[in-house]
């Protein structure tokens, strides 16, 4: 076991600001995911950066960074540099905490991917596929210019759905 580094620790800690000039009530980390909110491509791919370094490794930080809203955000994201994106939602979307009932307790290999995935809720299981099978990289370029494929149906008047 090593020790996440102090830096990484503080700025993904999950307890709430108490000081009265900060946001009520909000953590670091969320504090962080509202980057992926802005119009500037820079901002957005700085921030899903910043949040992947810190979520790697950080089993504590790991499993409700969705509280976080940082997935919503990124999927309303409108630009076409996903990669940043992409990268976030390849080292996140299978560690979040999120399940309840009999699918808190299920085996991981017992499940689909869409009930295992975040992101289930959100995109069509074939997409969800693409990002766990082929990676990242592919999972921008579908996700952005669409595919008809046997393996996934996404067009971009479907990603312009999901951004409304």
């Amino acid at each position: 076991y090593v020790p996440i580094p102090t830096a990484k620790r503080l700025l993904s800690n999950r307890e709430r600001s108490m000081d009265i000039n900060s946001n009520a009530g909000a953590t670091p980390i969320s504090i962080l995911a509202q980057a992926l909110l802005s119009s500037d491509s820079r901002v957005v791919k700085h921030g899903a950066c910043i949040l992947n370094k810190l979520l790697t490794h950080n089993r504590e930080a790991m499993p409700k960074f969705y509280l976080t809203g940082a997935f919503f955000f990124a999927l309303s994201y409108t630009g076409s540099n996903y990669s940043s994106l992409s990268k976030l939602f390849q080292t996140t979307h299978l560690h979040q905490n999120f399940r309840s009932g009999a699918a808190a307790t299920a085996n991981m290999g017992e499940l689909p991917v869409k009930e295992i995935s975040v992101l289930g809720s959100m995109l069509p299981e074939g997409l969800i596929l693409i990002l766990q099978n082929y990676g990242y990289q592919r999972f921008s370029e579908v996700f952005v210019a669409g595919a008809n494929t046997p393996e996934v149906i996404w067009t971009t008047e479907m990603r312009m759905h999901l951004i409304e």
